[in-house]
């Protein structure tokens, strides 16, 4: 039996035989797609500027950090799943 990983794995899994890059993480993926989410959603950059005021390196911060708390429980909710 194999351990998950805690950052889930590969995303898109390479299969060639080279396997020159690896690419990234679902984790990474995840997050990213969390960010982009967040980002196109007015009501939560209204919110976090309403608690950062012009502060961008805080927004970002904290866009940063919820990204990868979401992509962290969605590691977690499908480690029960022995498909992935």
């Amino acid at each position: 039996m194999t351990t998950k990983q805690k950052d889930g794995g590969a995303a898109f899994p390479n299969s060639h035989p080279l396997k020159l890059a690896s690419g990234m993480t679902l984790r990474q993926w995840y997050a990213g797609m969390a960010l982009q989410g967040m980002c196109s959603n007015l009501e939560w950059v209204k919110e976090v500027r309403r608690h950062v005021g012009k502060d961008s390196e805080k927004g970002h911060a904290i866009n940063a950090k919820s990204a990868r708390h979401i992509a962290d429980a969605m590691i977690a909710e499908l480690a029960d799943f022995p498909d992935r």
